[in-house]
C-alpha cells in the first residue's frame, strides 16, 4: 500500500465511507444514477485523500493553509470552474484602445 492510500484519513472500513459519501451527498444535495454515483464517488475518494496529503504537509509546515472537502470535491478539475465563462470569447490580439470593429 502506497503512503497515499494509507491516508485516507480515518475511512477505515467500506461502510464508513459508504456513510461519509452518503452524508456527503446529502450535505450539497447530490443526486446521481448508479453509473455517475460511482465516478464521482471516485473522485470525491480522491480529494479524500489530496486533502489529507496537504494537510500532513502542513503540519510538517511545508505549507501555511490547510485545505478541506467542500462542494466541489467530487467534480474532476475541469468541471470545477466558473461556468459563466464557458462561452466566453478570448481574443488573441485585442483591438487598440480606441479602435472598435
Amino acid at each position: 500500500m502506497s503512503e497515499q492510500e494509507s491516508l485516507l484519513i480515518d475511512l477505515d472500513t467500506e461502510q464508513d465511507v459508504d456513510g461519509k459519501w452518503e452524508t456527503y451527498k446529502k450535505k450539497f444535495n447530490k443526486v446521481y444514477e448508479p453509473e455517475e454515483d460511482r465516478i464521482h464517488r471516485g473522485i470525491w475518494e480522491e480529494s479524500q485523500r489530496q486533502v489529507a496529503i496537504h494537510n500532513r504537509d502542513y503540519e510538517e509546515g511545508k505549507y501555511t493553509y490547510t485545505t478541506g472537502i467542500n462542494q466541489f470535491s467530487d467534480m474532476k478539475p475541469e468541471d470545477r470552474g466558473c461556468r459563466c465563462r464557458h462561452n466566453a470569447k478570448v481574443i488573441a490580439h485585442p483591438p487598440e484602445p480606441g479602435v472598435y470593429e
